[in-house]
Parts: structure tokens; sequence; C-alpha cells
């Protein structure tokens, strides 16, 4: 089966070179472009940063968690319904056809789910742009500011950081660039789309949603045996991807694969649709931050604590079940019970 459209490979193309340039360019900035990758990383972003600003404000916490949630799930059906190449995979695969020249091929990426979006600009996207909004609006208040100077503002503070983040998924030919822009697009999408319609977020039922959840939950298995029995497509193909030109196959990630990082992201939402209807603590609960501040750091601290100590070696289904839940009770813990013990 040919995975690759015609279109697409005009696309990587013309993008590869843009790859090389970045490489050249950038190659003294290797270590700090690593970092960026790593703590900017979507899970770093759901597990820390969400949580730690979203303790100065549970209006902010309960915007992150939902818009993240809900952006995240999307993003990776995306991937797995429709899996596209990383560049380095693309590189290693048609290397005797273009005679490739000039990339540093030891700067890889293991990463095991698919191309695009970019789930990196997906996460910290919306993360980004919600936080400086959320500043903005309090700066606002005190400034006088317009809705057009705040988007502005906000547009400014958020393209430094995303554009080095983009800059290291293209150096270490993680992902094209057209990857980091349709993820970033998308997050925007449907950061406004959540502003709009946040009224009707907010009153959603508990058990209607959940079973929205569970519904939407099945997709990934419907799809699974329709890329198995319909299209004659390998589900795990982004996997044997990454299994096949990874130099050091001992740093693969478990939780970097596409099945995980589904039932990751099934499981924090499933903890948001449990914790429906969120009007009332959105509305009513603030809390002190002397107490919000404490209580944050113990709920991050349990939460690493229980990824630490994942069960990666009893078995696929004790892994990925024990992730669902970590993560189910990690956002419910946040948007509910977090709210109670720090008033």
């Amino acid at each position: 089966m040919d995975i690759l459209p015609l279109n697409l490979t005009h696309l990587y193309e013309l993008e590869i070179t843009l790859n090389r340039n970045v490489q050249k360019q950038m190659r003294f900035t290797e270590q700090w472009l690593r970092d960026i990758n790593t703590y900017l990383d979507p899970q770093m972003v759901m597990d820390a940063w969400l949580p730690l600003f979203g303790a100065f404000s549970h209006k902010l916490l309960v915007r992150l968690a939902v818009s993240a949630s809900i952006l995240n799930v999307v993003t990776s059906l995306f991937k797995w319904i429709c899996p596209e190449y990383r560049p380095i995979w693309w590189l290693r695969e048609f290397e005797s056809k273009y005679k490739f020249r000039g990339f540093n091929l030891d700067a890889n990426t293991c990463d095991t789910s698919a191309g695009f979006p970019s789930s990196h600009a997906v996460t910290f996207t919306t993360f980004a742009f919600i936080l400086f909004h959320w500043l903005l609006v309090k700066l606002g208040k005190c400034c006088n500011m317009s809705n057009f100077e705040k988007y502005i503002l906000i547009y400014g503070f958020v393209s430094l950081p995303l554009g080095l983040l983009w800059t290291g998924r293209l150096y270490f030919l993680t992902e094209f660039l057209h990857q980091c822009i349709g993820g970033s697009l998308f997050a925007l999408l449907g950061v406004h789309f959540f502003n709009r319609y946040s009224a009707l977020l907010l009153k959603l039922h508990k058990w209607s949603t959940v079973v929205w959840v569970m519904v939407l939950g099945m997709l990934p298995a419907a799809v699974y045996f329709a890329m198995i029995y319909l299209v004659d497509m390998d589900p795990h193909w982004s996997v044997r991807m990454a299994f096949k030109w990874c130099s050091e196959v001992t740093l693969m990630r478990h939780e970097a694969g596409p099945i995980y990082v589904l039932f990751r992201d099934f499981g924090y939402l499933l903890g948001v649709a449990l914790s429906c209807p969120l009007l009332h603590n959105y509305k009513n609960n603030n809390g002190s931050l002397y107490k919000r501040l404490p209580a944050t750091a113990i709920v991050m601290f349990l939460n690493f604590t229980a990824l630490r100590n994942t069960p990666k070696h009893m078995g696929r289904w004790i892994f990925l079940v024990y992730e669902l839940v970590r993560n189910c009770i990690h956002s419910y813990t946040l948007l509910t019970i977090f709210p109670k013990i720090s008033k």
C-alpha cells in the first residue's frame, strides 16, 4: 500500500529544504532547541504547566483543561485515521531516489505517532493563547485596552515561543512546516470556537457528555478494523516506521505510541466529562491563592508519582488502562475535587 499521496510528495520536496536550512543555521542552539521540545511536550504541558498556571484562576484552569482535552483527542484521532510521514522517515525511505545531501540525520526522532498535525503545536498553541488572553484581559481592565490591541499583543506574545517550538521540530526532522502550521491554526480555530460556545459547553450534563465521549472512544477501534479489512492499511504503520529508522531503539518511549496517546487523551477527556456541568465551579470558585498553590503542588506530585510508576512491563492492556484511569483521575481532580479542597 502506498501511504504517500502524490500532492504530499510535491509538498515534502518543497519543504525539506527548509528543514535543511534550519539545521545549518541553528546547529549551535541544538541543546536549547532540544530542551524546548522536551519541556513543551504535550504531556508536560497537560501534567505540569496547565495545573501550575491554572492555580492562579479556576476559570483559567477550566478553559485550559476543556479546550486542550478536546483538541488533543481530535488531533490524536486525525493522526490515527490519516497517518502522514515525518521528515526523518521520508528522508530515509526515499534517500536512494532523491540523493539527499546536507542533512544531519543523527538529529533524528524516535516519535512513533504520525506527523500531521503537530501535537506539540496544537497543545502549546492552545495553552499559550488561552493563558495570554487571560493575562491581557486582566491587564486590559487596568490599562483600558481595546479588543484589537489585546489580540495584537496576544498573537505577538504567542508567536515568539511558538516560533522557537516550530524551529525545534524542523531542526530535529520531527515535522514538516505545514504540520506545525496546521497544528497551530487548528488550535486557534478550536479556541475561538470554544470561546463562542463556552456558555453551552459549561452547561453540558455529566452523563450525556460521558456517553458521547465513550461513543467517540469507539471510533479508533472501528478505524482499526476498517484499515485492516477494508482499505488494506497497516494501523501500526507509524510505529513500524519509527522502529525502522530510529537510530537507537531504546530511545523509543511507550508513552509516545499512537494507541497510548489515544488512551491518554481519551482518559483526560473522560475526566472532564465526569466533572460536568462545569458552570457552578467556573463562576463561583477561585479560592485563596495560598490554598490553591499548595493544593496544586500536591496534585502534581501525586500525578507524577503515578506516572513514574506506570506498569510498562505488565502487559499492554494493563499499561493502557492504567494510563486512561490516571489521566481521568487527574483531570477530574483538577476540575472537581481541587475546587473543594482549595476553598
